[in-house]
């Protein structure tokens, strides 16, 4: 397989996902930046290779982690974010 940069779009219907899931990905740390992603200011473009198809079937095989910080409403409103949007 030969590495090709690739739109986030192009990215996405490869992997047959839409794209914010690549986005939620990128924001978990499941691609490194350089390695399977390039970003310049705002253009970014994904490395198609064998490498990032193993970075994904290992981010997808392991169990989801639970969320570990949760806000009480009392401090939302200490802090004018409304969490429960």
């Amino acid at each position: 397989m030969s590495d090709e940069l690739l739109t986030v779009k192009e990215f996405a219907k490869r992997l047959k996902v839409g794209r914010s899931t690549v986005f939620e990905w990128q924001r978990a740390g499941v691609f490194l930046p350089g390695r399977h992603f390039i970003k310049m200011k705002r253009v970014l473009r994904f490395i198609w290779s064998d490498e990032i198809v193993v970075a994904l079937s290992d981010a997808t095989t392991k169990p989801p982690q639970p969320a570990t910080r949760r806000r009480t409403p009392s401090t939302a409103k200490a802090a004018g974010v409304n969490w429960d949007y």
